[in-house]
């Protein structure tokens, strides 16, 4: 049987650049997989997509915000574009072995079944093969001449 391709939605809004404090590098990221099963709307939210327990980062620059208040209200347009990341403190480093068991100990249970559209599995485990080997991933609209080494 011959490989069809299928349409992937993909959404500017999903697109979020970030950068650790100490690094120059900034990432991005996509969260359309990520919003399918889990919540993205508070700033505790945005601490649960880049570390598995909360706790473990700082976003720089919003320490005092609650993890309850809104992402818009707290961050607003900050880590929407590459030009302007979010800024994280990583508090707490842990093993691949660590993230793995704590990954399957934080599994999320689907809202809702996906659109046949959209494709399932890539993002959320895509960022975190990233996250662990620290690689550059650029928007499919990003052209080659824009990306920095």
């Amino acid at each position: 049987m011959p490989f069809l391709p299928r349409a992937v939605n993909v959404r500017p809004e999903h697109y979020r650049w970030f950068r650790y404090e100490h690094s120059d590098v900034v990432l991005c990221t996509d969260i359309a997989d990520w919003v399918q099963y889990r919540p993205f709307n508070t700033v505790g939210d945005v601490k649960s997509f880049m570390s598995l327990i909360p706790s473990d980062v700082e976003l720089v620059g919003y320490e005092s915000a609650s993890d309850e208040w809104p992402i818009e209200a707290v961050l607003g347009d900050k880590g929407k574009t590459e030009d302007d990341p979010l800024v994280v403190r990583k508090l707490v480093w842990r093993t691949v072995e660590e993230q793995i068991r704590l990954e399957s100990h934080t599994a999320p249970t689907p809202r809702e079944p996906a659109p046949a559209d959209t494709e399932i599995g890539s993002g959320a485990q895509q960022m975190r093969v990233l996250r662990r080997e620290g690689r550059h991933r650029d928007p499919p609209s990003s052209s080659p001449s824009s990306a920095s080494g």
